[in-house]
C-alpha cells in the first residue's frame, strides 16, 4: 500500500501550525525546537513545509511518529509520507495533533545527484545507479506537544502554574497535619504542590534515597496506595491544587533489599569492568583509614599540616601497594612472547592506514625508524584498550601489528636466518618505549587522585563552611566511599563475589551530561573526581530494555504508579538520566496520563544540551531558581530571561481568521499534484522560543535569603519571579522566613502552619491578609493571583528594567494594553540603599495596588530560638507593613510614579497600568484591520510597490525631500544609507538590461501588459538597425551596444511564444523616433520625429536586413561630451557577417559593445579609455541569440506568420534565414568547442599554443587578440539557453561541468576563469591606484561573480542535465526499478542546491533581492548595486523553465 501524501481536508475552519524544513530536512526553527501547544477540539494541523527541490526529496519519505487520533502510540512506530518532487511548488504534508507527548520524525532519502566528473570524453559513459540501491536518513528530529494541565475542568496555561515544594517527611500524620498543610498552601494562591518522593525510605532517611521504588512511606501513608489516592483526590476537589511529585531513575537506596537479587542493576567490576582499579583504590583507602593510628599518622585533624602528614604517606601504603600502574602500562614480557610467536607462525596484520605514509613495498624509511617512533606506531596503531582501564596489564598491543612491525624492519621468519634473540631484546626496548608516555598517563592520574583527596578531606573536616566530621574512625573513614559493599548472606552467596560492590551516585563538576561517569569513557571514579551520595547506588539501565530487562521494568512499574496519581512529574537529576532510559519511562508515564506535564532539574551547563534534553524528553520547563542570583544584576538577567516577549514584539503569525486561504501554494497544490481543497485557516508558525523554565523563588536543594542575601529580601525575590511569564515556584518554609536551608537527612523537625483564626472558615478562597506578622504568606496570595491572571488573560509581553538595587518589571496584555507594574527594591548584602529616580510611563495610566516593606528580626538571638524548636520549624519573627507616600502624577502625555522617602530594601510597589487611547478594547487587533481588504484587493504589483517597497530616494523624489522610509531607533533606516546614490547612478533606462530582465520579471510573472510596453518603446528608437543602451528619454539615445538588439529581438520571440495571441504583437505599429532604413540623427522635437510608423514585424526585418548588409558608423555626437572616457577610435561602430559561418563580427579594441563593458578610466593607472573587455569578434552569446532569431523567424515565414523569407547580403545575394541559420550550425561547434583530447584538435579552429583550458567553448571568436577568444567566461549559457540545438549533449555537459566548477560562486558566475592571467574578483570602482588592471574598477568583469549569468547557467544546465538523464534513464531502466527515466528531479536537484546562495540573501539581506555582484567566493561588493533586476529576473526564469518541464512539456527553444 502506498503511502499517503497528505490527506484531504474537510471545508471547515483549521488552525495551522507552520513548521518548515530545511533543505536537509531539518525544522527552520532556532535550536530545532519544535514546541506546540497542547491539542484542541477540534485538532490543529501541524503543516509540514519544505521545499519541492530540497536534496532530501530525491526518493524522499518523511517518517513521524505522531499517532492518528485514539492509536497508541509507539515510539519506534513511524508513518510514512511520500515526497514528491517539485521545483516549483513547496510540498506539504499535514498532521493533525491529537495527543501531547514527546514525538519525533526524520527523512529517508537517496543521495543527491552529481554532475559527471569533467575528464572523460562522453557523459554516456557514465553509469546511471539506481537510487533506490542507496538510502541515507536524516537525524532524528522531535516535536514537543505541551499537554492540557487541568483543575477542576478549567484549562491551565503553563505558566500559570504556581507550584510549592513539600517536604513529606516533615508534614506530619496524614491525614491531619497534611489537610492542614494543604489548606495553608491553598490559601497562598499556589495551585500545585511539588512532594518530594513520597515513597519508602533507605536507612539515611533521605526522600531520595528509595529503598523499595513500588512502596509508599508508610510513616506518612498507612494504608499505601489507598491513602496516596484520597489525597490527591482531596488536593483538587477541596484544594485546588495538582500533585507533582518527583521521579528518581538514576539510584536507589544503598540498602535496598532487590540488589541483594539484582547486583547487574548496578556498576561492579563484572558489569563495569574498567571500575576495577577504582574498587580497589577504594577498598585500600579505607584500610588505609582504619591503619593511620598503626602508622603513627593522626587520626584527630586539627590543621592541614594533619592531613598532609597523612596524604604523605599515601602513596607507599595507598598507590603503590595496589601497584596501580600496573592498570596502565603493557606487560612487556607477555607481549614481547606473544609478538615473537606471531611472527614466527606468519601471523601478520598490518593495521588500517598502514605504516603511516609508508607500506611493507617501501621499508627503507621504516628500518630508519627512531625507536620513539617504532613505539608510536604501536601506540597508534596497534595498542587495545588505550583508551580505558581494564584490569591489570589491560592493555595489550596486538601481536599481529606488532609482528608486521618485526616483518618491516627484519624481513619475513626464516628459521635459519632470522636472529630470535636479537629480536626479541629489541623487541623489549620497543614496548619499554611504549610503556613511557604510558607511565606518564599514571602519575598524572596519581596527581590527580591526591588533589581531588586532599580538597574533599579538608573540606570535610577542616573547612569553616563543612561539615568538620571530626576523628577518623571505622565508623566515620578518612574517605566518602564510593561502593556500596552488598551484605554477604543467602541471597548475595550465589553470585561472583566482585559483583557484590556496586558504584554509589554523586556529581561531578562540570561533568559532560552526555558521558556516564561511571562508563567505559569515564575515569571519574579512579581519580576521586565524584561528590559521592554515600546513601545511594547508582543504577546501570545500559542502552536498551535487553541490557537489564529487570531494571527497566521495575523502573516502568514504579513510573506508571506515581503517572496514576501524580498530575506532573519533576525528574531528579535528569542530567545524569540516559536518554533512552528516560524517553523510554515518560512514554510508559504518558500511556497512564497522556496530560502528565514533565519539569527536570537539569544542569548541562550548554544551553544546546538543555535544548537537547527538553527535545528528546518533552519536557515542559526546567528548574530555575531566583535564589541562585549573587546581585540584582544577575536577578536583572535571570528575571529578564523567563519574563517574556519584549513589550511590542511583532506577531509572526498571520491574520487570517477572517481571509478565506486556499490551501498549499498554488491554489492548493500540496506538492504532490493533488489539490486538498479550499478552507479557511488561520495560519500560525512554529514560534522561536527558549526552554520553558519552572522559575522558583527558592528550591529545597538550596540555601534561603537569611543565608544567601537578606531575610528581607524574601519579599521582593518573590515579587520578582511572580511578575515573569513562566511557571513560578517556591518552597515550604520560604514564605514563613526560616532561617536556613532543610537538611534532607538529619533533619527531624516538623512543619507548622498557620491556623485559621478562631471563627473563620477553613475555605482556601478566604484570603491572608497581605500586612501583618508571621511571613509573606498573605503577601504570596496577592502574587499568585497576579501570577495567575497574566498567564491566563495573556499578559505575555515584558520590559524589565534594572538601576542599582531596583528592578522594575511592566508586564502588559499585548490586545488591551493593560500591565502590572513590579517596583522591588532587592536586599543583596552590602545594599546602599540608594534612592530610586521618579519612573516615567509614557502614554500610560497607573493606578496603585499597594505597597509594602518587610521587616525580619535575624539577629543571632533570633536565629538561636527558631532554631532552638526541637518539634517544629519555625520562620524568623517578621511582618509585612503597608507604605504610604507612593505619589501617581500626571506629566503631559506620562505618568510620574514617585517612591516614598522611606523605601528601604525589601519593599516592592505594585500597579495597574492600561493605555487609554487603547480604549481598552479586545477588539484592537480586529478594528486595525478593519478595511484592509477592501484597501488592497484591486491593487497592482506598481500600486504594492508604491505602498510597500519603494526605497529612501524613491520616497525623497516623491515627496520634495520631505518623506523618507522608516528608521528604527537604534537599528537602521529599513533602506541603506546608500541608496540615493545608487538610483540616481542608475537613473537611465538600459536597454540590455531590460530585455535581459523582461522574461522573468515580465512574462514569467504574466505581467503581459508592461512587457508589450517595454518592447514598444524600445522598438520606436531603432537606429541603424539597433536599440540604444542609454535610452535617455529618447531624446538623446546612445548607439554603441552591439548585443542589445539581440536580446530585444529575443524577448519579442518571448513574449510571441509565451502571450497568448502573442502574434499580433507583430502587427503592432509603432511610432518612428528616427526613420527607417536611415541613419540621420536629428533632435526630438524635429518634425521627423514620430512622423513614420513601422509594425513590430517591419522593425525585425529592418534589424536583420542592417545586420546582413553591413553595419559601419561613428557615434553621434562622439567626443568627451559623449564619453570622456572612450578613446576616439571607439566611438566608431563596425558590424558585419561572415557569410561562410554565418556568424556577425563587429567591435574593435577600443570600445566594449557586449554587457562586458567596462571602460578604462584612471589616468593614474594610464587604462583611460583601454576597454577592460572589448570582446570584439564574435562573442559566443550573440552568435547564439543571433541564430535563436534567424530560427524562429524562419518557422514563422513557413507557417505564414511572418512576410519576409530572409535579407540581401552587402554583395546584394538573397540569402534565407533557414540557410544563414544553417550555417551558422554547420560552423558552431568547429568554431567554437575546444575538445577535451587534442587528438580531437584537428576537426576544430583550435591554436593549441594558446589553449589553456579544454573541454570548454570560446567565449569569443577570431577577436583582435587571439588569447582572449579561448578564455573561460559565462558567456556560453547564454548560447546554450537561447539556441540549445548548436551544442552537442557530451560537449555540453562538459563545458557545464566545468562552469560549475571554476566559475560558480555561492550566488554568481565568476566573469573569468580564476585560471586566467588576468583574473582580478574584487571590484572596487574607487580605487585610484596604478594597477593597470584593477584600478577605477577596470576589472569589473574580470573575475568578480555577476548574479544574472548564473540564470542562464543554471537554465542551461537544466535543459542539458534532463536530456542527459532521460537518455541515460532509458538505457539503464531495468525491470522493478524506481527511477526517474524523464531525468527531471535529479536535474532539479542539481539546479536546487546551487541556489542556497541565492536564497540566503533573500531571505537574510536587508533588501531581500539579490545583488549585482559579489566578490571572489560571494565576499560582499561594496560597489556592486545591493538588489537589481536582472539578478532576480534571470533567477525566475529558471523557476519558469522547471515548471515548464515539470509539465512534462519541454520549454519552448526560443529560450
Amino acid at each position: 500500500m502506498s503511502p499517503p501524501c497528505a490527506s484531504a481536508p474537510k471545508r471547515s475552519q483549521h488552525e495551522v501550525y507552520i513548521l518548515p524544513l530545511t533543505d536537509d530536512g531539518a525544522p527552520d526553527v532556532a535550536h530545532g525546537y519544535v514546541s506546540l501547544p497542547h491539542p484542541t477540539d477540534p485538532p490543529y494541523i501541524l503543516r509540514f513545509v519544505i521545499e519541492g527541490s530540497s536534496a532530501v526529496c530525491r526518493q524522499g519519505r518523511l517518517w513521524v511518529n505522531i499517532p492518528h487520533l485514539g492509536a497508541r502510540f509507539e515510539r519506534e512506530f513511524f508513518r510514512e509520507y511520500l515526497l514528491t518532487p517539485s521545483f516549483t511548488h513547496a510540498i506539504q504534508i499535514d498532521i493533525p495533533i491529537t495527543t501531547p507527548g514527546a514525538f519525533a520524525f526524520y527523512i529517508t532519502y537517496s543521495p543527491p545527484p552529481e554532475l559527471p566528473v569533467a575528464t572523460f570524453p562522453s557523459p554516456r559513459q557514465i553509469q546511471a545507479q539506481d537510487p533506490a540501491q542507496v538510502q541515507l536518513r536524516s537525524p532524528t528530529h522531535y516535536i514537543n506537544v505541551a499537554p492540557t494541565i487541568s483543575l477542576n475542568n478549567q484549562t491551565l496555561p503553563l505558566a500559570s502554574v504556581s507550584v510549592i515544594s513539600l517536604l513529606s517527611k516533615f508534614v506530619g500524620p496524614n491525614p491531619s497535619d497534611w489537610n492542614k498543610h494543604l489548606l495553608s498552601i491553598a490559601r497562598r494562591g499556589y495551585n500545585m504542590v511539588h512532594f518530594t518522593p513520597i515513597m519508602a525510605r533507605g536507612e539515611s532517611n533521605s526522600p531520595y534515597s528509595i529503598a523499595d521504588h513500588l512502596a509508599f512511606d508508610r510513616c506518612c501513608f498507612p494504608s499505601g496506595e489507598s491513602d496516596v489516592a484520597n489525597m490527591v483526590s482531596r488536593m483538587e476537589s477541596q484544594y485546588g491544587l495538582l500533585p507533582l511529585t518527583d521521579v528518581v531513575w538514576n539510584h536507589t537506596a544503598n540498602n535496598t533489599e532487590w540488589l541483594q537479587e539484582h547486583p547487574e542493576a548496578g556498576y561492579n567490576v563484572e558489569t563495569a569492568p574498567w571500575l576495577q582499579a577504582a574498587v580497589e583504590l577504594d577498598d585500600t583507602l579505607l584500610r588505609y583509614s582504619e591503619q593511620l593510628g598503626q602508622l603513627g599518622l593522626p587520626t584527630q585533624f586539627d590543621n592541614v599540616n594533619d592531613l598532609l602528614s597523612v596524604m604523605n604517606q599515601m602513596r607507599a601504603n595507598v598507590i603503590d601497594k595496589i601497584r596501580l600502574w600496573e592498570f596502565y602500562a603493557v606487560d612487556v614480557q607477555r607481549d614481547v612472547e606473544a609478538t615473537i610467536r606471531a611472527y614466527q607462525s606468519g601471523d601478520v596484520r598490518i593495521p588500517e592506514g598502514g605504516f603511516g605514509d609508508h607500506t611493507i613495498g617501501g621499508l627503507g624509511e621504516i628500518k630508519g625508524w627512531s625507536l620513539k617512533e617504532k613505539a608510536g606506531f604501536l601506540r597508534d596503531r596497534g595498542l587495545l584498550n588505550k583508551d580505558r582501564l581494564l584490569g591489570r596489564y589491560g592493555r595489550v598491543v596486538e601481536p599481529a601489528v606488532a609482528a608486521a612491525l618485526l616483518t618491516a624492519l627484519y624481513g619475513r621468519y626464516d628459521a635459519e636466518s632470522s636472529d630470535i634473540p636479537h629480536i626479541r631484546s629489541d623487541l623489549s626496548k620497543i614496548f619499554d618505549e611504549v610503556n613511557l608516555p604510558l607511565f606518564l598517563e599514571f602519575d598524572k592520574d596519581v596527581l590527580e587522585i591526591f588533589d581531588q583527596l586532599f580538597n574533599r578531606i579538608k573540606y570535610l573536616r577542616l573547612d569553616e563552611n563543612g561539615p568538620k566530621l571530626g576523628p577518623v574512625t571505622k565508623e566515620n573513614p578518612l574517605i566518602e566511599t564510593y561502593f556500596t559493599r552488598l551484605p554477604l548472606n543467602e541471597k548475595t552467596a550465589k553470585h561472583n563475589r566482585n559483583t557484590l560492590a556496586l558504584v554509589n551516585n554523586g556529581w561531578v563538576w562540570n561533568a559532560d551530561a552526555m558521558r556516564d561517569n561511571a562508563g567505559p569513557h569515564s575515569r571519574a571514579y579512579l581519580l576521586r573526581q565524584v561528590i559521592i551520595w554515600g546513601d545511594c547506588v547508582k543504577l546501570r539501565y545500559g542502552s536498551c530494555r535487553g541490557d537489564n530487562p529487570f531494571l527497566w521494568d521495575y523502573m516502568a512499574s514504579y513510573t506508571k504508579l506515581m503517572a496514576k496519581y501524580f498530575s506532573a512529574f519533576r525528574i531528579d537529576n535528569c542530567h545524569s538520566t540516559p536518554l533512552a532510559v528516560a524517553e523510554y519511562l515518560l512514554d510508559e508515564a504518558r500511556r497512564v496520563r497522556p496530560n502528565l506535564a514533565v519539569f527536570a532539574e537539569l544542569f548541562t551547563g550548554s544551553e544546546e544540551m538543555d535544548y537537547l534534553f527538553t527535545k528528546r524528553l518533552g519536557l515542559n520547563a526546567l528548574i530555575r531558581e531566583a535564589m541562585q542570583s549573587w546581585s540584582t544584576a544577575e536577578l536583572s538577567r535571570l528575571v529578564h530571561r523567563h519574563g517574556g516577549r519584549p513589550i511590542g514584539s511583532f506577531d509572526i503569525d498571520l491574520p487570517t481568521d477572517d481571509f478565506p486561504r486556499e490551501n498549499g501554494i498554488n491554489g492548493g497544490n500540496n506538492g504532490n499534484g493533488k489539490n486538498c481543497g479550499a478552507r479557511c485557516e488561520t495560519i500560525k508558525h512554529v514560534r522561536e522560543i527558549p526552554v520553558q523554565a519552572l522559575f522558583m523563588d527558592c528550591t529545597h536543594d538550596n540555601e534561603m535569603p537569611a543565608q544567601k542575601r537578606e531575610a528581607r529580601d524574601t519579599l521582593p525575590n518573590a515579587a520578582l519571579v511572580a511578575m515573569c511569564a513562566s511557571a513560578s515556584g517556591s518552597v515550604m518554609g520560604y514564605d514563613e522566613i526560616y532561617p536556613a536551608h532543610l537538611d534532607l537527612v538529619q533533619e527531624t523537625r516538623r512543619y507548622s502552619s498557620v491556623e485559621p483564626s478562631e471563627g473563620r472558615s477553613a475555605d482556601p478562597s478566604d484570603k491572608l491578609s497581605i500586612v501583618g506578622e508571621g511571613g509573606i504568606g498573605g503577601a504570596k496570595r496577592l502574587l499568585n493571583d497576579l501570577h495567575t491572571k497574566m498567564a491566563v488573560d495573556g499578559y505575555d509581553e515584558t520590559h524589565i528594567h534594572h538601576d542599582g538595587e531596583y528592578i522594575t518589571v511592566h508586564r502588559v496584555q499585548p490586545d488591551t494594553r493593560r500591565g502590572v507594574f513590579l517596583i522591588a527594591h532587592t536586599a543583596f548584602p552590602g545594599a546602599n540603599g540608594g534612592a530610586l529616580d521618579p519612573v516615567c510611563l509614557t502614554g500610560t495610566k497607573a493606578k496603585l495596588i499597594g505597597a509594602w516593606r518587610l521587616e525580619v528580626d535575624d539577629s543571632d538571638k533570633a536565629k538561636e530560638a527558631v532554631l532552638g524548636d526541637k518539634e517544629y520549624l519555625r520562620g524568623l519573627p517578621s511582618q509585612v507593613i503597608s507604605l504610604d507616600g507612593v505619589l501617581i502624577s500626571d506629566k503631559e502625555d506620562c505618568t510620574v510614579i514617585s517612591m516614598p522617602q522611606s523605601f528601604p530594601s525589601g519593599s516592592i510597589v505594585l500597579l495597574e497600568t492600561w493605555i487609554p487611547r487603547a480604549g481598552l478594547s479586545q477588539e484592537l487587533s480586529t478594528f486595525i484591520t478593519t478595511g484592509a481588504v477592501e484597501a488592497f484587493q484591486k491593487l497592482d504589483l506598481i500600486d504594492l510597490n508604491f505602498v510597500l517597497y519603494r526605497c529612501n530616494a524613491e520616497e525623497r523624489d516623491s515627496s520634495d525631500g520631505k518623506d523618507g522610509v522608516y528608521n528604527v531607533p537604534n537599528f537602521r533606516p529599513l533602506s541603506s544609507s546608500r541608496s540615493t546614490t545608487f538610483l540616481h547612478r542608475l537613473g537611465p533606462l538600459l536597454g540590455r538590461d531590460v530585455f535581459i530582465s523582461l522574461r522573468g520579471l515580465l512574462l514569467c510573472t504574466g505581467r503581459f501588459d508592461v512587457a508589450k510596453d517595454h518592447i514598444i518603446s524600445f522598438a520606436s528608437v531603432i537606429k541603424h538597425g539597433m536599440i540604444p543602451n542609454l535610452l535617455g528619454s529618447g531624446k538623446l539615445p546612445r548607439y554603441n551596444s552591439r548585443d542589445s538588439v539581440w536580446f530585444f529581438l529575443q524577448a519579442i520571440q518571448n513574449y510571441v511564444t509565451m502571450v497568448p495571441d502573442g502574434i499580433q504583437l507583430l502587427e503592432e505599429k509603432v511610432p518612428r523616433r528616427f526613420l527607417p532604413y536611415d541613419d540621420t540623427w536629428f533632435p526630438f522635437d524635429d518634425e521627423r520625429a514620430y512622423s513614420r510608423s513601422s509594425t513590430i514585424e517591419e522593425i525585425i526585418q529592418e534589424v536583420l536586413q542592417r545586420h546582413a548588409s553591413g553595419l559601419s558608423f561613428r557615434e553621434y555626437n562622439a567626443g568627451p561630451q559623449l564619453d570622456m572616457q572612450m578613446k576616439p577610435e571607439g566611438f566608431q561602430v563596425d558590424i558585419h557577417v561572415d557569410w561562410e559561418t554565418g556568424f556577425m563580427f563587429g567591435g574593435n579594441m577600443w570600445n566594449c559593445g557586449t554587457w562586458m563593458d567596462k571602460m578604462g578610466e584612471s589616468e593614474k593607472a594610464a587604462n583611460k579609455g583601454y576597454p577592460g573587455t572589448p570582446r570584439d569578434g564574435a562573442a559566443i552569446e550573440i552568435t547564439g541569440l543571433l541564430y535563436s532569431a534567424l530560427r524562429w523567424v524562419s518557422k514563422l515565414h513557413e507557417e505564414g506568420r511572418y512576410m519576409y523569407a530572409g535579407v540581401t547580403t552587402n554583395s546584394n545575394e538573397t540569402i534565407k534565414f533557414s540557410e544563414w541559420a544553417q550555417r551558422i550550425q554547420s560552423n558552431f561547434d568547429r568554431a567554437y568547442y575546444i575538445p577535451v583530447l587534442s587528438s580531437h584538435d584537428a576537426q576544430h579552429d583550435i591554436d593549441p599554443t594558446i589553449v589553456h583550458r579544454r573541454g570548454i567553448y570560446k567565449d569569443l571568436y577570431k577577436s583582435s587578440s587571439p588569447y582572449k577568444d579561448y578564455q573561460l567566461r559565462p558567456n556560453f549559457a547564454i548560447a546554450m539557453t537561447v539556441a540549445p540545438d548548436l551544442f552537442k549533449l557530451e560537449n555540453a555537459i562538459h563545458a557545464l561541468v566545468v562552469a560549475d566548477r571554476v566559475l560558480r560562486g555561492p550566488v554568481g558566475m565568476a566573469t573569468l576563469d580564476p585560471g586566467d592571467l588576468n583574473y582580478r574578483p574584487y571590484y572596487n570602482n574607487a580605487e585610484d591606484s596604478e594597477d593597470f588592471a584593477t584600478s577605477k574598477g577596470r576589472n569589473y568583469h574580470q573575475g568578480p561573480e555577476w548574479v544574472w549569468p548564473l540564470g542562464f547557467f543554471l537554465r542551461a544546465l537544466l535543459r542539458f542535465e534532463i536530456i542527459r538523464r532521460r537518455s541515460l534513464g532509458k538505457e539503464n531502466k531495468h525491470e522493478g526499478a524506481e527511477r526517474d527515466v524523464n531525468g527531471r528531479e535529479e536535474a532539479f536537484q542539481l539546479v536546487a542546491s546551487r541556489l542556497e546562495g541565492c536564497k540566503k540573501m533573500i531571505a537574510e539581506g536587508p533588501w531581500k533581492g539579490l545583488t549585482e555582484l559579489t566578490n571572489k567566493s560571494g565576499e560582499f561588493c561594496a560597489d556592486s548595486a545591493p538588489t537589481q533586476a536582472w539578478s532576480a529576473a534571470c533567477l525566475l526564469e529558471v523557476y519558469y523553465d522547471a515548471a515548464q518541464h515539470q509539465k512534462e512539456d519541454r520549454p519552448g527553444d526560443e529560450g
